[in-house]
């Protein structure tokens, strides 16, 4: 970007929100599909909000094995990145959404698939770093207490570098690769605080978009109990769907910006 750009902090905070109401019958039509499919996994594998953001079994059947909860984990994240490309090529590259194109775009479902557990592992390096932190034993030899430190504390510093290059992302779900990293690195300094910023307040509304939904779902438990944990499991998965397509559409709009 030249000296004379400005990072419209605003606009990049609420065009998010603009893309989905531009599209809002697109985004209907695809996240009741996403939010049914991710509310199916968690009742069949019994992982539904009352059984884990909740704590509370009730009398509505829960399972806490670790094994499941990974499998299930994995293919809810594979529908919700099904789901996400979908979008992204309806709404921003104007593809036809048919039969043809998922035959023609399984490689490219998993290729995001993968991208996306990256993108998250890196983007949680810091809870991993604070584990270390406090479960490490001191170490009397002064410089490997300080090597250590210094090694475990970059893990704090990762998404901070991951955020300014978001922009990928997008390059990876239309399949360009790593080709405009250079590119990105150039174009986004000096900017790093206004994007900073401006992903701070979408955060934000999302974590906010949870947290009211969490706590009203907690607060009207009752009623048929059954039929209570199917739709507190819509809602929040739906929410859940929400956010991460305001997430993507923030990477998306990193790219348009940059103009690559």
């Amino acid at each position: 970007m030249d000296s004379q750009f400005k990072y419209p902090i605003l606009k990049t905070f609420a065009k998010p929100c603009w893309d989905i109401t531009d599209h809002i019958k697109t985004f209907g039509l695809y996240s009741l599909i996403a939010t049914l499919l991710v509310t199916f996994l968690g009742l069949i594998f019994k992982q539904t909000l009352l059984c884990t953001v909740m704590g509370m079994e009730f009398q509505i059947p829960c399972d806490n094995d670790l094994t499941l909860y990974g499998i299930y984990f994995f293919l809810k994240l594979f529908v919700m990145t099904v789901f996400l490309k979908t979008w992204y090529d309806a709404i921003y590259l104007k593809t036809k959404i048919n039969l043809d194109y998922f035959k023609n775009h399984i490689i490219g479902f998993f290729k995001f698939f993968g991208s996306t557990i990256i993108f998250l592992l890196l983007n949680m390096l810091p809870i991993l770093s604070l584990y270390l932190l406090i479960r490490r034993v001191p170490n009397p030899i002064w410089w490997v207490e300080a090597l250590y430190f210094t090694l475990v504390s970059t893990g704090f510093i990762v998404p901070l570098v991951v955020l300014r290059f978001y922009a990928v992302l997008a390059d990876l779900i239309e399949g360009n690769g790593f080709k405009n990293l250079s590119l990105i690195a150039k174009k986004t300094s000096g900017q790093f605080g206004k994007i900073l910023f401006s992903f701070g307040l979408l955060l934000f509304v999302c974590l906010l978009l949870f947290l009211l939904t969490t706590g009203f779902l907690r607060a009207h438990i009752g009623g048929n109990l059954y039929f209570y944990n199917i739709l507190s499991e819509f809602i929040f998965s739906w929410i859940l769907v929400l956010n991460s397509t305001l997430m993507l559409n923030f990477v998306r709009n990193q790219k348009e910006l940059l103009e690559i």
